[in-house]
């Protein structure tokens, strides 16, 4: 979580781009202490019955999916790796600049 916030919402939360952390299996009630906690300002949401997470997996978290704004997955990680998510936010710079350079 600290990378997210601070690698990935800090530094792109205002460009034409949107975040989402899902607890899954967690209510927004029992995510509030954790965000207080971690000083967390990225968005933050339960999903109690694997509602939103059973659209992109079955199992396994944490998983980071970068999704394109056709809804396409272009790259996601499963468990963490700072290799891994280095690579996935050179690719969300490669994605946020096509939506840029199309403005």
């Amino acid at each position: 979580m600290p990378h997210l916030e601070k690698e990935v919402w800090q530094k792109y939360k205002d460009r034409k781009f949107s975040m989402i952390v899902l607890g899954r299996e967690h209510s927004n009630e029992e995510l509030a202490p954790f965000r207080q906690k971690n000083n967390l300002t990225l968005p933050l949401a339960g999903d109690t019955n694997r509602v939103v997470f059973s659209q992109y997996a079955e199992a396994y978290i944490p998983r980071l999916l970068l999704i394109d704004p056709a809804g396409r997955i272009v790259d996601q990680i499963i468990g963490f790796d700072e290799e891994r998510f280095e690579q996935l936010r050179q690719k969300l710079e490669v994605e946020l600049a096509k939506l840029d350079h199309n403005k």
